[in-house]
């Protein structure tokens, strides 16, 4: 059996107005997350990464650090050639994430930030304390891959900036000033630059 991952179908998640949108939503997503609980299960990945009838549930970490001296801060990834998939290579991301899988253990309320956590710890090193709170929604219908997944954004506020890539065969990063990030949308993957635009720090 291959990957399962956790879907939701897309007439349960859109089945109001509210929630159907394209590209990043500014919001508190506990709805979200409680519907997420009441209404995913988890299905071959195979089987899903060419339906839209199903969204597969995807949680999304921006990383924050902020001090009087520079702002706030987010850290900000390239692909390098190391990577496995092209089409991603020299890219921009600020975000850390990936699909949720029965290894998050139990569905509830709680195993979107189970799989952030274990995504983000895959990828980066990010110290302690941590803030983590959601700030908003993705959703891109405009293109095959867009269209059967759905985002749950995240931001990881901290104090230590000592952040640091763990594959840096496939990835390299810093912390960028918001309103820096602007001059790099162009070269973005799709998710990063909507939540830029969504955010209106490319202003």
């Amino acid at each position: 059996m291959g990957e399962q991952v956790l879907v939701v179908p897309r007439e349960i998640l859109f089945s109001n107005e509210t929630t159907a949108f394209q590209g990043f939503k500014e919001e508190e997503a506990g709805p979200v997350l409680q519907l997420v609980a009441e209404s995913s299960l988890f299905l071959p990945r195979d089987e899903v990464e060419e339906d839209p009838s199903y969204k597969q549930i995807i949680p999304y970490a921006v990383v924050s650090h902020a001090s009087p001296s520079t702002g706030e801060q987010w850290f900000l990834m390239k692909r390098k050639k190391g990577g496995g998939e092209k089409r991603l290579h020299n890219l921009f991301s600020l975000g850390v994430g990936g699909h949720i899988n029965p290894v998050d253990d139990r569905i509830d309320p709680g195993i979107v930030e189970r799989a952030l956590l274990r995504e983000v710890e895959e990828e980066l090193s990010v110290p302690e304390p941590r803030a983590i709170s959601t700030i908003g929604l993705l959703n891109d219908d405009s293109n095959p891959v867009g269209s059967v997944h759905f985002g749950i954004v995240f931001k990881i506020s901290i104090q230590d900036a000592n952040v640091s890539v763990r594959e840096v065969e496939q990835l390299e990063g810093s912390f960028v000033p918001c309103d820096a990030l602007g001059e790099k949308a162009e070269n973005m993957e799709t998710w990063s630059r909507l939540i830029c635009e969504g955010l209106r720090v490319l202003s």
